[in-house]
């Protein structure tokens, strides 16, 4: 047999010690789920964060909006009663 296949026959799980097959499994069982749950939990805050911030700036717009319409209104108003004023007239 070559220098690889004695490497290879090592190290296989059925010639490994009961206690590094336990560590072995144990830490199969146990990461690789916390990896899978920590990366959906983090995609799913990416993804609420993005929504909240896109609520938040259309509810701002909206109030951005509503101000200048109303100073848009007061200005309107303003305009049309120095038209009606006889003594702008004057001026």
């Amino acid at each position: 047999m070559n220098r690889h296949g004695l490497t290879f026959e090592k190290l296989k799980l059925n010639n490994m010690p009961i206690r590094y097959k336990l560590i072995i499994h144990f830490l199969l069982i146990s990461i690789l789920p916390s990896i899978g749950l920590g990366l959906l939990i983090g995609w799913t805050v990416d993804r609420r964060v993005e929504q909240q911030s896109n609520e938040n700036t259309m509810q701002l717009i909206g109030k951005v909006n509503a101000a200048l319409e109303n100073d848009v209104e007061n200005l309107q108003k303003i305009s049309y009663l120095i038209s009606f004023d006889p003594g702008s007239s004057l001026f």
